[in-house]
């Protein structure tokens, strides 16, 4: 019995050297901060590979810090039409949100150019003319693909135009054109199920359309940075 009990104190004094020669080698800890936390990159050292991981230094611990991928947690359900619908819509909504977001981001950038050319002109007269020929430009150029866009479209439309600009199209129509005319789409607008004044809410009724954009936008920058690695 005697016999049995020192193996096994021998047996676990091991473990525990082991354990303590793993701990020692731990070294070459960087710093790196992110807001108001403290974060740290720590190389584990084996004989086997060596592990890179972030850590996060909370109440004087150190904690391992993953930043995990999203995923798609659907409500358990048997009723497989209702998971063929959900599909149906996210793949259409999708459809949507690639056909208008670009028009969303040439609006963006043509009203940061018109308010780029009025900045320093203070002249009444001048700025209803540069306004007045912008405003021919866009109507010859998109009067016809818009005017094509469904009424959930160009409801997509408003809500990414408000995003991309952090402000409404009703404001930006009244900001150039003035409140009359902005007044007069709006009623054309709420007449066929729109509304120019509608905001955007990424993480509320807007979920959806946000993890699109992201997703657009991802696929945008992976592609750009192929092609500049490919020219290289």
């Amino acid at each position: 019995m005697k016999k049995i009990i020192i193996v096994i104190i021998f047996f676990i004094s091991n473990i525990l050297s082991t354990i303590n020669e793993k701990i020692a080698t731990c070294n070459n800890v960087l710093p790196y901060t992110l807001g108001n936390n403290s974060f740290q990159h720590k190389i584990f050292k084996d004989s086997i590979k060596t592990i890179f991981t972030r850590c996060i230094i909370e109440n004087g611990d150190t904690i391992p810090h993953f930043q995990l991928k999203e995923i798609l947690i659907l409500t358990p359900t048997r009723n497989k039409r209702q998971i063929r619908r959900y599909y149906k819509r996210m793949n259409r909504l999708e459809y949507y949100v690639k056909k208008v977001y670009p028009y969303a981001q040439i609006a963006s950038a043509k009203i940061n150019e018109i308010n780029f050319k009025l900045k320093n002109i203070k002249n009444k007269k001048e700025r209803r003319k540069i306004i007045k020929k912008e405003y021919s430009d866009l109507m010859r150029k998109f009067k016809q693909p818009l005017s094509k866009l469904t009424i959930k479209q160009g409801c997509i439309l408003v809500r990414l135009i408000y995003r991309e600009t952090n402000n409404s199209a009703f404001h930006h129509i009244q900001e150039f054109k003035g409140k009359f005319t902005a007044s007069f789409w709006q009623t054309i607008a709420r007449l066929f199920g729109n509304n120019l004044k509608s905001t955007y809410d990424p993480y509320g009724k807007d979920y959806d359309i946000e993890q699109i954009v992201l997703k657009l936008q991802k696929s945008k920058a992976q592609i750009n940075f192929n092609n500049s690695k490919n020219t290289k």
